[in-house]
C-alpha cells in the first residue's frame, strides 16, 4: 500500500509502479487541510497503481469514495438533472425550484458526502418560512428523490433525509371567489389581456389545473360529441371533460379564434404557469388581496367544485370531473358544503335538544 509521510517540511506520497517503487513530494505543508489532500492523493494511487485486479471489490470501494470525496452538491445536481432530462419539463423544473431553496442552506461547492441530516432539518425551517405548506411538501419529495437517486448509484452511502420526518399537511378552510371578487379579477383580466380573460374564464368553468389547460389544442376539443379529451399532467392518465352547456356557449362565442389555430399550436401558446402566477400575484396587490396562499390559481378550482357541490351535483360526479384518482380527496378538499345539507336537516326534522323547561 502507498504511505504518506512527511520530508523536509512537504508531504511525500511513497508507491509501487509497475514493479518500481516511486516517492512523490506532494509540494504540500503538512496541516489538516493538505493531510486530507494527500490522504485523498493516496486512495487514487493505490486505485489506479497498487490495485492490479480492475474487477477487485476494494479497488471499486477506493473509486467509489474518490468519486464520493470530489463530487460536489453542484456536480450532484448536475448529475441528477441529466437523469432527469427525459422527464416533463414541469417535473424538471420543479426539482431546480426545490434544489435553489436547498442551495440557500448547502452550498454548491460541499461535497455531497458532507451533508447531514442538520443540514436537512435547516432546509425544512427555510421552508416552513417562506412557503406554504403544499410547497413545503413537494419540494421536500424532490429533495428525498435526489438523495435517493446518490444512495442508489452507490455515490452515497446512506441518504441525509433518512430520519428526517417531513412537513406533515395541515387541512385549512377551503376558501372560493366571492361573486364580486371573481367578477373584479375578470373585468380587470377582460381589460388588460383578452386572451388572459379567456383563459381565467375558462379555469372558473372546468376548474382544470393551469398545466393542462396550458397544454391544450383545438385537436382536444370534440364539440360534436361535447367533450375536451386532455392528459392530466399529476397523474399522467388520459381523461375527458363533458362541454355542459354553460362552457359550450362560452366555447363557441369567445373561443371561437382559438378552436381555429393549427392542431399542433397550443391555445394559450406564449403563457406559462409562472408568468400567470406573476401577474395574477400583481392583481392581488392592485386589489389588496393580503398576498398568502389563501387565494391562488387552485382557487378557480376549488370555485367550480364548491359551487357544483352547493348546486346538489354528487361529490362522486365532482370527483370525476376534477379527475381525482380517489374520492377522499374531493371530500376533504371540496366537500365543505355538505354542512348546508347537516344543517337543513336538523332543521326539518322535529328534534328538540333542551328540555321546554330550560327554553322558557
Amino acid at each position: 500500500m502507498a504511505s504518506l509521510f512527511v520530508y523536509r517540511n512537504k508531504l511525500h506520497i511513497e508507491y509501487n509502479k509497475a514493479g518500481h517503487k516511486v516517492r512523490e513530494n506532494l509540494a504540500l505543508i503538512p496541516n489538516e487541510r493538505n493531510w486530507e489532500l494527500g490522504r485523498s492523493k493516496r486512495k487514487e494511487i493505490e486505485a489506479l497503481y497498487e490495485t492490479k485486479n480492475e474487477n477487485s471489490l476494494l479497488r471499486k470501494l477506493i473509486l467509489k469514495e474518490l468519486e464520493t470525496s470530489e463530487l460536489t452538491l453542484y456536480s450532484a445536481i448536475e448529475k441528477y438533472q441529466n437523469h432527469l432530462s427525459n422527464s416533463s419539463i414541469e417535473h424538471q423544473n420543479m426539482f431546480i425550484n426545490a434544489m435553489n431553496k436547498f442551495s440557500k442552506v448547502v452550498e454548491p461547492e460541499r461535497r455531497i458526502d458532507k451533508i447531514r441530516s442538520s443540514d436537512i432539518t435547516s432546509y425544512l425551517r427555510l421552508l416552513k418560512a417562506t412557503v406554504s405548506n403544499a410547497t413545503q411538501r413537494t419540494n421536500y419529495t424532490y429533495i428525498k428523490m435526489f438523495f435517493t437517486y446518490l444512495f442508489k448509484e452507490d455515490i452515497l452511502d446512506k441518504s441525509p433525509c433518512r430520519n428526517v420526518p417531513g412537513p406533515r399537511e395541515i387541512e385549512k378552510e377551503i376558501i372560493v371567489f366571492s361573486d364580486d371578487l371573481l367578477l373584479k379579477i375578470l373585468e380587470e383580466t377582460k381589460h388588460l389581456d383578452y386572451k388572459l380573460y379567456i383563459l381565467f374564464v375558462f379555469l372558473s368553468l372546468t376548474g382544470m389545473r393551469v398545466i393542462d389547460a396550458l397544454n391544450l389544442t383545438s385537436d382536444n376539443f370534440v364539440m360534436k360529441e361535447s367533450y375536451i379529451k386532455l392528459n392530466v399532467s399529476k397523474t399522467k392518465l388520459f381523461r375527458t371533460f363533458p362541454i355542459y352547456e354553460e362552457l359550450r356557449i362560452f366555447i363557441e362565442e369567445e373561443m371561437k379564434p382559438l378552436l381555429s389555430l393549427t392542431k399542433n399550436q397550443k391555445l394559450f401558446e406564449g403563457f406559462t404557469r409562472g408568468s400567470i402566477g406573476q401577474r395574477f400575484r400583481r392583481m392581488k396587490k392592485r386589489f389588496d388581496i393580503p398576498n398568502n396562499y389563501t387565494i391562488t390559481l387552485k382557487t378557480f378550482r376549488k370555485t367550480l367544485a364548491t359551487r357544483m357541490l352547493n348546486a346538489g351535483v354528487r361529490v362522486e360526479f365532482v370527483s370525476k370531473l376534477l379527475h381525482h384518482k380517489k374520492l377522499a380527496t374531493t371530500m376533504k378538499y371540496y366537500a365543505l358544503p355538505e354542512i348546508v345539507s347537516i344543517q337543513a336537516e336538523i332543521e326539518n326534522s322535529s328534534i328538540q335538544i333542551l328540555p321546554k323547561m330550560i327554553q322558557e
